[in-house]
């Protein structure tokens, strides 16, 4: 795959061609109050969590902040079933690798369509 360079921050991250809809529970996309099929969030290829790089200033920092905020509510990382109905494709909570899509994508991070959605 190749790395993928959201424009105006200063993160590398290298996307896969899975739905983040499939891997992101309910109560994660109620906390970011937004539907499990928008085409911002849900239906956007979820990056890897495990291989990014980062330049370490002001704005990574802020989203470190925020992504370990976000770690630290055992609702949206932990196992239990979500209180906020899963979408219809999801398959698994993916935990870390969850939030930090959703963070990119609420950052405005278009990492394009995963395949089941391309030409829908």
């Amino acid at each position: 795959h190749a790395l993928w360079r959201p424009e105006g921050m200063d993160f590398i991250v290298s996307p896969q061609d899975r739905c983040v809809n499939w891997w992101t529970k309910g109560d994660i996309f109620a906390h970011f109050d937004v539907p499990s099929d928008d085409l911002q969030y849900g239906k956007q290829t979820q990056p890897k969590a495990w291989m990014f790089l980062l330049k370490v200033n002001a704005k990574t920092r802020r989203l470190m902040r925020h992504w370990e905020d976000l770690m630290a509510d055992i609702q949206l990382v932990g196992d239990a079933p979500s209180i906020a109905p899963n979408p219809k494709t999801y398959k698994q909570n993916r935990h870390d690798q969850a939030l930090l899509a959703m963070l990119l994508h609420a950052s405005l991070v278009d990492t394009g369509l995963c395949s089941t959605y391309r030409g829908a």
